[in-house]
C-alpha cells in the first residue's frame, strides 16, 4: 500500500528512513516468529533509501492465528484485512532513544501465504522486477501468478485465458532456468535500477516489442502512472536499447515447444487443445441446429436449449456440416418441442 492504508482513519505514517526500516524490520520480525514458523521480507527495490512501509510474508502459524492476534503481538494501535493481506499500524519508535512517537506510526503489512511463500517472495522481491517480466512473459505466452509459472496454450488463451493455462513451475530457480536469468546474479541483488534492467534483458524472451504502446494493456498504463521504476524502463531505459542485438528470437511456438519438453508438459498441453476444439466444434455445430430451425427467436432458444440438455454432449463431435444439422433437426426437435410445449411467451 505504500504506507497509504491508514490514511482514511487519519494516521500520520511518513516514509521511514533505511535506519527506521531496519530496525522495525528486526523488531516486527523477531514477534512474527513466535507466531508463525516462516517469516519473510520480499527484497526490496535496488538503491531505495525510503520506505513507506514494511511488507511481510508469513507461513505456518503454529496455532490458529487472527489480525486481532498479530496487532496484539506487534503492539499495532490499528489494523484492516483485505482478504489474506493484513494492514498494521505500529506506533513509530524514535531513532535516537526508542522512545514511542504518539503522532507517528509505521504501516506494517502482512500477508499470509498459503504454502507457497518462497514463489510469493519471488514474486514481490526487487520492486517492480516482475511488473517488467510479467509484461514480457504475457507477451511470450507465458502467465506469473501466485500459483506460479504457467504456460498459455495458444490459441485458446485468446478466448479462454483460464483454461489454457498449465503450470509448469512453483520453483523460482526453475523459472529463472527457463527464461535463461543467472540465478546467483538474481541472488546476490542488483546495486542499482539499471543494472535490475540490465539483468532483464539478458532473458532470451526479451524483445522490446513487448512493450510497444500498442501492446500495453490498461493495467500496463495504469502501473506506468504510479509507479517510477516502471516508468522509468518504459520511458528512459528502453529508448536506449539497441533493437539490432534482439532482432532475433525463439518465436512463441518454439518457446511453448521447449517450455512442454522441458517441464514434461506435452500430454497435458495436447490434452487442453483436443478439448478446446472439441467444444469450439460442438458450438459451432449448435450454431448450425438454431439457424436450421423454423421457429421465431424465442422458440428457438428454448429449442436449443432443450436439446442441449438432452444430448448433453456430442462424443465424438459430429462433423459440422449442414446436412447433418438438417438430419439431427429434423430427427430431435419436433419431439422435444411438442414434449416442452414450448410458448412464444
Amino acid at each position: 500500500m505504500g504506507g497509504l492504508a491508514f490514511r482514511q482513519l487519519g494516521l500520520y505514517t511518513p516514509r521511514m528512513t533505511a535506519q527506521a526500516y531496519i530496525k522495525l524490520s528486526e523488531t516486527i520480525t523477531m514477534k512474527l516468529k513466535k507466531l508463525f514458523r516462516d517469516v519473510r521480507i520480499p527484497k526490496p527495490t535496488p538503491g531505495k533509501t525510503t520506505y513507506g512501509d514494511l511488507d511481510f510474508l508469513v507461513q505456518d502459524p503454529y496455532t490458529a492465528i487472527t489480525a486481532q492476534d498479530v496487532r496484539k503481538a506487534i503492539g499495532a494501535s490499528h489494523y484492516l484485512t483485505t482478504g489474506h493481506t493484513w494492514n498494521f499500524a505500529v506506533p513509530a519508535m524514535t531513532e535516537a532513544d526508542n522512545l514511542e512517537q504518539e503522532e507517528i506510526h509505521r504501516q506494517v503489512d502482512v500477508h499470509i501465504c498459503d504454502n507457497n511463500i518462497e514463489w510469493e517472495e519471488f514474486l514481490d522481491s526487487y520492486g517492480d522486477l516482475w511488473t517488467i517480466l510479467g509484461t514480457l512473459t504475457r507477451f511470450c505466452g507465458f502467465l506469473c501468478d501466485d500459483k506460479g509459472f504457467h504456460l498459455l496454450v495458444s490459441p485458446i488463451d485468446k478466448e479462454d485465458k483460464k483454461a489454457s493455462k498449465v503450470l509448469l513451475t512453483k520453483s523460482p530457480k526453475e523459472c529463472l532456468r527457463f527464461l535463461n536469468l543467472d540465478i546467483t546474479t538474481y541472488e546476490n541483488g542488483f546495486e542499482t535500477v539499471v543494472k535490475m534492467f540490465d539483468y532483464i534483458t539478458t532473458s532470451k524472451i526479451f524483445t522490446p516489442e513487448a512493450f510497444s504502446k500498442s501492446r500495453l494493456t490498461h493495467n500496463d498504463r495504469a502501473k506506468a502512472r504510479q509507479r517510477p521504476v516502471y516508468l522509468q524502463w518504459l520511458e528512459c531505459y528502453l529508448p536506449s536499447v539497441d533493437m539490432k542485438l534482439f532482432a532475433t528470437r525463439s518465436s512463441r511456438a518454439e518457446l511453448e515447444q521447449e517450455a512442454t519438453e522441458i517441464f514434461g508438459k506435452g500430454e497435458e498441453v495436447q490434452s487442453k487443445r483436443q478439448v478446446w476444439s472439441n467444444k469450439r466444434r460442438e458450438k459451432e455445430w449448435w450454431g448450425f441446429i438454431a439457424d436450421t430451425l423454423p421457429l421465431n427467436d424465442h422458440e428457438r432458444t428454448l429449442t436449443v436449449r432443450a436439446l442441449k440438455k438432452k444430448f448433453v454432449t456430442l462424443d465424438p463431435p459430429l462433423e459440422v456440416n449442414t446436412r447433418e444439422a438438417n438430419q439431427f433437426v429434423e430427427q430431435n426437435w419436433q419431439l422435444l418441442c411438442c414434449k416442452l410445449e414450448i410458448q412464444s411467451t
